[in-house]
């Protein structure tokens, strides 16, 4: 079976979403914000290894990726408001016009810290077409991962959505003092992660899943390794790589050695990704207008920042973003998702089980 027919059968049974009675609760949650709160609209203007082991436990059918197609890139100089500090993503007044986009906002926030706007050329046919990059310098910044296994419910006092089990983005950011949050993956009913996924003694999910073939990595105890990795379980050793470091999250492959892994479809809805360069920064990446993810791999592979890998988070209403950085606050928020909620007016962030929260280090 090839990865794209496997990825197309995961996310068309089970795989890529949650229950039928938690979509009910959660389209009453969101309609209910809605109603209530209409107005937020426009509100952007204003310590161990793990036990099992990682070798054991992957059965992954061998499969052929995609062939890369080339492309060769031309640049043309425009008038952009970008700033000229050394950590630019891209090079100051520029961009790319061959599977082209325009950049349309760059901003400093902090030491490490950089957040970029772009829209694709290849527009999506719903929303502003932007996709939101943060640039991340890991030797500034301390990741985890936040869970309502390892943490008690949400305390009522402190809920956004009164009727809600599980926190939102900003709720997990408010509460723990983080800098930024993203989805830590997909999850199940119950919500664990559908992917393997343990921090430090903490087994969230203890299986792997056939076809996933991406591993983020963090909380090193092995400083010759990178502080954060994205694993490619055809191409790395995991022997190796299992005991260096404590915290795992295992989800679907977007881009490795060149390729672009997933197959056109005309399936789209808003994206949470996570990607790394050659020269080991983090990426954190969300498109609120939908695109299909072949679409979306393509429109990164294209920047000019030497992607070296990237993988799949979330897609559709519960694909979330928050960043407070400095008074710095970013809230972005997905909507759409064919055969879902195919609409572009959600505006409000779901409750996650699971996130991947940053904080500087001092």
């Amino acid at each position: 079976m090839s990865i794209n027919n496997e990825l197309e059968r995961e996310i068309s049974s089970y795989e890529k979403k949650l229950t039928f009675k938690q979509r009910l609760k959660y389209i009453s949650v969101v309609g209910f914000s809605l109603l209530t709160l209409s107005s937020s609209l426009f509100f952007e203007k204003n310590n161990h290894s793990p036990n099992v082991s990682l070798e054991n436990k992957i059965q992954i059918e061998e499969t052929e990726p995609i062939e890369e197609t080339e492309v060769s890139i031309n640049t043309q100089l425009v008038n952009n408001n970008v700033d000229s500090t050394e950590d630019n993503l891209l090079p100051q007044k520029e961009i790319i016009s061959a599977k082209p986009y325009t950049l349309v906002s760059s901003k400093r926030l902090d030491v490490g810290l950089h957040l970029y706007e772009i829209i694709p050329h290849q527009r999506s046919t719903i929303g502003d077409s932007k996709i939101t990059i943060l640039k991340i310098n890991p030797d500034n910044y301390e990741f985890g991962f936040y869970t309502t296994q390892e943490h008690d419910r949400i305390p009522i006092r402190l809920r956004t959505l009164s009727y809600s089990r599980c926190r939102t983005a900003e709720e997990w950011a408010n509460e723990f003092d983080l800098v930024t949050v993203i989805n830590a993956g997909m999850y199940e009913g119950d919500d664990s992660s559908t992917g393997y996924m343990v921090n430090f003694n903490e087994i969230i999910t203890p299986n792997f899943k056939p076809g996933y073939n991406s591993v983020l990595a963090f909380n090193r105890n092995d400083s010759n390794v990178p502080r954060v990795k994205i694993i490619d379980l055809k191409t790395d050793n995991l022997n190796d790589l299992e005991g260096r470091y404590n915290s795992f999250l295992q989800s679907m492959r977007m881009i490795g050695n060149n390729h672009n892994y997933w197959s056109p479809s005309h399936r789209k809805w808003s994206i949470a990704a996570l990607s790394t360069d050659k020269v080991g920064n983090l990426y954190l990446i969300h498109s609120r207008s939908p695109f299909s993810v072949h679409e979306f791999n393509e429109v990164i592979m294209n920047l000019p920042i030497n992607i070296d890998r990237m993988m799949y988070l979330e897609g559709g209403p519960e694909a979330s973003l928050y960043i407070n950085s400095n008074g710095n606050i970013f809230r972005k928020i997905g909507s759409y998702e064919t055969g879902f909620w195919e609409n572009n007016n959600n505006r409000r962030f779901w409750p996650l089980p699971n996130v991947i929260g940053l904080r500087k280090r001092h």
